[in-house]
């Protein structure tokens, strides 16, 4: 996954929908606004580059809006973890989570409970801690987003992919 700027993927998505700055900056800001956020010498701000991207025709789901820079070395570190896990490379998978943890989840209870099954797996790997402490932390995360699941009937409910992990590992 490669992080893009928000200038680069701005200018991208205009010449995409084949729109002048003038055409794109209509109704969202200024044309000398957009010049400066494409050229980089100005920032933008999450409300505006979800109006200039829509206003490309361009899915903004596709581009995550980070709240905080501590927001976004927590995703990353989370990401790296989870690599890391899956290529069982245990030592650099626990320095990212160490970082995740020391960020304080960047305050944000998903990368909590994703933080928590990737801690989970990382001590099933390394036989570091017991299968009931396991399950307790596993329970911990699901319930950060499922506070009143019921572990014997959750067939007809929409899971995410991280909750489909922790039900799979509690399995």
């Amino acid at each position: 996954m490669s992080v893009g700027s928000a200038k680069d993927i701005i200018r991208e998505a205009r010449l995409k929908a084949g729109l002048t700055q003038e055409q794109l900056s209509e109704g969202v800001c200024s044309t000398q606004a957009l010049s400066r956020i494409e050229s980089g010498t100005s920032g933008v701000s999450p409300a505006t580059f979800q109006a200039l991207m829509e206003h490309a025709g361009a899915p903004c789901e596709r581009y995550p809006i980070f709240a905080s820079r501590s927001d976004f070395n927590s995703f990353y570190a989370i990401k790296l973890a989870r690599f890391h896990l899956d290529s069982w490379q245990l030592g650099p998978a626990y320095e990212e989570l160490q970082k995740v943890e020391d960020q304080n989840w960047a305050d944000n209870r998903l990368y909590y409970q994703e933080w928590l099954l990737l801690h989970c797996r990382l001590q099933f790997r390394s036989y570091r801690c017991s299968h009931r402490l396991i399950f307790d932390a596993l329970l911990t995360a699901i319930h950060i987003t499922r506070p009143a699941i019921d572990l014997y009937d959750f067939g007809k409910l929409l899971l995410t992919q991280n909750e489909l992990q922790i039900l799979t590992a509690i399995a």
